[in-house]
């Protein structure tokens, strides 16, 4: 029998919550086998136990969804994000970004050095190495090979930086692909952080809510198997814990578990439309107040116009403030990102 306790339950007055959580002083736990990785006398504030916690209630790559269950996970999540010193990100008006973009709806285009220090306080551009490194990675062999159909280099190192700015404690990725733009996030997100990622395995593609067209299918390699869905950030990988991998369509996929519990959510999965639309409204429901949507390939047209389509009508109909970071001499990206308010 699983019990949550408030109070202080005898032997165990070294637990705190802190000063600065809501919530009474609380202990997680089991008699008997019970689940969910915490065992009794654990106490919600190492990160370890609380990441263990998650994962153990996690069941062949869903979210759980039986009423205990999402009780459970619901707690964690609070605790993490309780410990948590997130950097809130701040709106810039549009006419801060140009003058004459005082009616215009957006997306707002901006430069990366110039507005996103505004945004994003502690934001520094991407150093010179990283960009050399995630440049070759992307345009030299061998491994471009297996790049290709992961966020592009330019992209990717904006990411990066925003997301140490940040110093988010969830993280929900919808595309996987085989990791390296997971592995990237997880590198510069802080110890205590947990990234989920989501992807389609490929034995489900031809179940897939919305059938992969051919040109979706051209950005993943063929051979892959279900196996290679994040191998980049499995184990040896020295922080493959924080991960915990989600498999799944996003178009269908139950998400409630994580209903305003994100700080980030990034979208990459399917960029046929209504795909992007989809997981978009996915995205809004998940992310908390003061978190974070972006979105890759923003501003592409033929192959990839599903996301510029969807983006245009969260801006246009919906009047939401979307930033797209394409201004700037050296690196125009096609990552567009929007700020809860």
């Amino acid at each position: 029998m699983r019990q949550v306790c408030g109070g202080e339950p005898a032997g165990l007055a070294d637990c705190s919550w802190g000063t600065l959580s809501p919530f009474p002083k609380m202990v997680v736990y089991d008699e008997g086998a019970g689940g969910g990785g915490l065992s009794q006398g654990d106490c919600l504030q190492d990160p370890v136990k609380l990441r263990d916690g998650l994962r153990g209630l996690i069941e062949d790559g869903r979210l759980p969804s039986a009423p205990e269950k999402l009780a459970r996970f619901a707690e964690i999540m609070q605790a993490l994000l309780t410990r948590r010193d997130f950097v809130r990100p701040q709106h810039i008006a549009p006419q801060q970004i140009a003058p004459f973009f005082g009616n215009y709806p957006g997306p707002f285009g901006i430069n990366a050095d110039v507005h996103l220090p505004l945004i994003f306080p502690g934001f520094t551009a991407p150093s010179a190495e990283d960009l050399a490194r995630l440049k070759a990675r992307d345009t030299e062999e061998p491994s471009k090979s297996f790049t290709y159909g992961t966020m592009p280099w330019g992209e990717t190192a904006v990411l990066r930086e925003i997301v140490r700015a940040m110093k988010p404690r969830t993280v929900l990725e919808i595309g996987t692909n085989i990791g390296l733009l997971t592995r990237e996030i997880v590198d510069v997100c802080p110890e205590d952080a947990v990234v989920f990622t989501l992807d389609l395995p490929p034995s489900m593609r031809e179940r897939a809510f919305q059938p992969l067209d051919d040109i979706n299918l051209s950005y993943v390699r063929q051979e892959q198997t279900d196996q290679d869905v994040g191998r980049e950030v499995k184990p040896p990988y020295t922080r493959a814990a924080q991960v915990i991998q989600l498999l799944g369509d996003s178009q269908v996929f139950n998400f409630n578990a994580l209903r305003n519990m994100v700080d980030l959510v990034i979208v990459d999965g399917l960029h046929s439309y209504p795909a992007p639309l989809v997981d978009t409204r996915h995205a809004l429901e998940l992310v908390n107040l003061g978190g974070v949507v972006a979105w890759d390939d923003y501003g592409k047209l033929f192959r990839l116009a599903g996301v510029t389509l969807t983006l245009l009508e969260m801006a246009v109909k919906e009047r939401r403030q979307i930033y797209w970071v394409n201004h700037n001499q050296s690196l125009s990206t096609g990552l567009a990102f929007h700020v809860t308010p």
